[in-house]
C-alpha cells in the first residue's frame, strides 16, 4: 500500500498473525501460523518494509515477543507434546544467536515478556487433537508458565514453572460465570484452555483470556499464584432487528458471549459516573460495546454491567478484543 508519498509502507509476507517489534534491532519479529518468523525492516520514516530475517524452525510457531535486542519465540510441534519457548538475541547482522529454550505446557499459543525485563509468561492452550470426541480424542490441559530471566546476563534463564487449573472446581467455576462444555466439562484443568496473554505496565501481573470458557484469570507474577477465573457474562441483544429462526415469532432473548481472544493491558485515567478518579481503568471491547473489567490487589476480577460500568477508583486496565458470537440461551 503506497504512502502519500508514494513509498510502500507495507509488505506481503503471506501471513502476519503476531508482531513484535525488538526494540533494541529495529526490526519487527512477524509469526504467521508457520514455521517460520520473518524480520522486517524499515527506513528512518517506517517506510520500505524490507524482510532481513526468516528464520525457519522445526514445529509451528504461535506467537513471539521481544524485550531489548532479545526475542522469545513460542513453539509447538504438536497439540498433544508439550511445547517450547526459545530466547534469541537478535545480532547486529541480522541473526538469531541462541540464548536458551525451555518446555512449557501443550501448544504455547500466546507468549508476552514484562517491561522489566524479569519475567515471560506462556499462555498453553491445551487445545484438543482433531479426533476429540472419538476415542482417539485428547484433550492435553490448559496452564500458563512463567519464565524467570535475567536481563543484566543476556537473558538468562533463572527459573521456570507452569501452573495448571487443577485447584479449581467445576461448580466454583461456574458459580463464577465460567464456560465449561464438552466432554471435559468437569474436569477444569483440561476444559479450560488459555487463549492470550499480556503483563501490566508494572510487570506485578499477568492477564490471560480464556476464550473457549468466556473468561479470565489474573497471574500474580510475585508470587507465582493464579487468581480466580472469572466469566465475562453475555450481552442480552433484545430488541435487535434480527431473525435467528425459521419459526414463527423468532427466538428471544439472543444473548452474545465475549469469548476474548486478545487483551492488551494500560493506564487510562479521567473520571466516571461516581466521580471519582477512574486511572487504571479496566474495559473490555466487543464488536458493538464496551465493558469495564477491574483487577484487585487479590487478583479477583470483578464486572460491571455492560451498559453502566461502575467506575473503581484504582484499578488496573484490561482491554479485551473479541469475536461477537450469539448464544441462544
Amino acid at each position: 500500500m503506497p504512502g502519500l508519498n508514494n513509498a510502500p509502507v507495507s509488505i506481503d509476507l503471506g501471513g502476519a498473525e503476531i508482531v513484535a517489534w525488538v526494540p533494541g534491532a529495529e526490526v519487527a519479529a512477524v509469526c504467521g501460523g508457520d514455521d517460520t518468523i520473518r524480520f522486517v525492516a524499515y527506513d528512518a520514516a517506517f517506510k520500505n518494509p524490507e524482510v532481513v530475517l526468516e528464520a525457519v524452525f522445526e514445529g509451528s510457531i504461535q506467537s513471539v515477543t521481544a524485550h531489548g535486542s532479545y526475542v522469545a519465540v513460542a513453539e509447538s510441534l504438536s497439540k498433544t507434546e508439550t511445547g517450547l519457548v526459545r530466547v534469541y538475541r537478535y545480532t547486529a547482522e541480522n541473526t538469531l544467536e541462541p540464548v536458551f529454550s525451555q518446555e512449557v505446557g501443550y501448544l504455547p499459543d500466546s507468549v508476552a515478556w514484562s517491561a522489566d525485563g524479569q519475567t515471560i509468561v506462556v499462555a498453553n492452550e491445551g487445545e484438543p487433537n482433531d479426533y476429540y470426541g472419538t476415542r482417539k480424542g485428547i484433550d492435553p490441559q490448559g496452564s500458563i508458565s512463567i519464565l524467570r530471566v535475567n536481563p543484566d546476563q543476556g537473558a538468562a534463564l533463572i527459573s521456570a514453572e507452569t501452573l495448571d487449573f487443577a485447584g479449581f472446581s467445576a461448580d466454583e467455576l461456574e458459580a463464577a460465570g465460567v464456560r465449561l462444555s464438552g466432554m471435559n466439562a468437569a474436569n477444569p484443568s483440561r476444559d479450560l484452555e488459555p487463549e492470550f496473554v499480556r503483563i501490566t505496565p508494572d510487570s506485578q501481573q499477568a492477564v490471560v483470556t480464556l476464550q473457549e470458557n468466556n473468561a479470565m484469570v489474573v497471574v500474580d507474577l510475585a508470587s507465582g499464584t493464579l487468581g480466580q477465573p472469572i466469566g465475562l457474562g453475555a450481552k442480552d441483544w433484545s430488541g435487535l432487528s434480527v431473525d435467528t429462526s425459521d419459526d414463527d415469532g423468532g427466538i428471544s432473548p439472543v444473548k452474545g458471549i465475549s469469548r476474548a481472544c486478545i487483551c492488551r493491558t494500560g493506564w487510562m485515567s479521567g473520571r466516571g459516573r461516581t466521580g471519582r478518579p477512574m486511572s487504571r481503568w479496566p474495559m473490555k471491547v466487543t464488536g458493538a460495546c464496551v465493558r469495564m473489567m477491574s483487577i484487585s490487589k487479590r487478583n479477583r476480577m470483578a464486572t460491571s454491567s455492560w451498559s453502566e460500568p461502575v467506575v473503581p477508583p484504582s484499578l488496573r486496565a484490561v482491554v479485551l478484543m473479541q469475536s461477537l458470537n450469539l448464544r441462544i440461551p
